[in-house]
C-alpha cells in the first residue's frame, strides 16, 4: 500500500526477515526515481545536479497496528 502526498510518499511493505531493510528502500527508491525520469522526462533537466528523493527517511516497524497503519497512510491527504 501506497500514498504519494506533494512533499513526501507513505509506503507499508512487507518485507522478509532475510533482507535487509535499508537495501530494499534504496533499491525502491532508486527504481522509482529511474522510472519518474523516464516518464516525466520534462523534468529531467531540472533536477541535474539534484538527488530526486531526500537523503533522509524513517522506517519504523509495524507489529498488530497494521490496520492503524492503513487507516493513517490513507488519510494522510486530508490531514496534509
Amino acid at each position: 500500500m501506497g500514498h504519494i502526498i506533494f512533499i513526501h510518499v507513505h509506503i507499508l511493505l512487507s518485507i522478509p526477515r532475510k533482507y535487509v531493510i535499508s537495501h530494499v528502500v534504496e533499491f525502491t527508491m532508486g527504481k522509482s526515481a529511474i522510472h519518474l525520469a523516464c516518464v516525466y522526462g520534462e523534468i529531467r533537466q531540472s533536477l541535474v545536479g539534484q538527488s530526486f528523493w531526500a537523503r533522509g527517511l524513517i522506517v519504523p516497524t509495524v507489529g498488530q497496528d497494521e490496520a492503524i497503519v492503513h487507516v493513517y497512510i490513507r488519510n494522510q491527504a486530508k490531514n496534509d
